[in-house]
């Protein structure tokens, strides 16, 4: 099946759509594992390396990032930086509870498919807020579509690594 598309307004909102439709593949991979069993979660993707509920927070955190950087609202979930932020102690053991972390993964959702849903297809070609004005004109792909793209990848990446782990 081929798509004529007729102008570059209609391939950009393709284009754009199709990195959102990547996004929702990944989220909906995520969520599909945070429905495993509750004791799951202990499991690490090798010795000595992170455990799942480790990635399934740090995931949280670092998608809650987007929602400042993207320009829409502050994060929801600023508490998550007691451990997910530099510094802090890699072997940390006091995490929220499953429930919780299925909880904020949810809302985070929600929040950012609304904010893409309103998002217009050039806005997304904007800066973002953590790039300045000159800088941006001297590289305009640091835009917004570009942060989503790199968090796409970032999530599928630790999605790869709680797929390693032995159940």
């Amino acid at each position: 099946m081929k798509t004529e598309i007729t102008n570059e307004g209609q391939a950009l909102t393709l284009a754009i759509q199709t990195i959102i439709n990547n996004w929702n593949q990944q989220t909906k991979a995520v969520t599909d594992f945070f429905n495993r069993s509750d004791t799951d979660y202990q499991n690490s993707v090798a010795p000595e390396r992170n455990k799942a509920v480790y990635l399934l927070g740090h995931i949280i955190a670092t998608n809650d990032g987007l929602l400042p950087l993207l320009g829409f609202q502050e994060r929801l979930f600023p508490e998550l930086d007691q451990y997910f932020a530099t510094g802090t102690k890699w072997e940390y053991t006091d995490f929220p509870s499953i429930t919780e972390w299925r909880k904020k993964w949810t809302s985070l959702n929600e929040a950012l498919g609304r904010y893409f849903n309103e998002t217009q297809p050039v806005q997304w070609l904007e800066r973002h807020t953590k790039v300045t004005a000159e800088d941006f004109k001297l590289d305009r792909s640091r835009n917004k579509l570009n942060v989503l793209v790199g968090r796409t990848l970032h999530m599928r990446y630790h999605l790869g690594q709680l797929n390693l782990i032995k159940f």
